[in-house]
């Protein structure tokens, strides 16, 4: 995989988004459903060309806990891509949502400048 000059960037989002040269990341819940959303976000970063020695890699929680990429790549494919649907205006009201591990990664049109 080729290095890419993509910028992770932590936001209100409900699953790994381009926006420019800007991927958008969203804000993961505590606990074991925000273990899959996280593997999830590793999941996608792969897939845009991150290394699993980038930082955003490396420091995601379930990369910490010692899981290795290709594991977390292989357990998404194996058991499902997880993103965050939400319930309401309250963020802290939300539901996983299983989508296709082969589906496009979302792209936000708009100013680059604002995430």
């Amino acid at each position: 995989m080729k290095e890419i000059e993509l910028e992770p960037v932590l936001a209100n989002v409900e699953q790994v988004t381009l926006k420019g040269k800007k991927v958008l990341v969203p804000l993961v819940p505590l606990g074991a459903a925000g273990t899959e959303i996280d593997a999830a976000i590793v999941y996608d970063l792969h897939r845009l060309g991150f290394r699993p020695g980038h930082p955003f890699m490396k420091n995601r929680p379930v990369v910490r806990a010692g899981n290795s990429v290709k594991r977390i790549v292989k357990y998404v494919q194996s058991r499902g891509h997880r993103v965050i649907q939400r319930r309401g205006r309250d963020p802290r009201e939300w539901n996983r949502e299983l989508v296709p591990v082969d589906a496009p990664i979302p792209v936000m049109k708009g100013d680059d400048e604002h995430a």
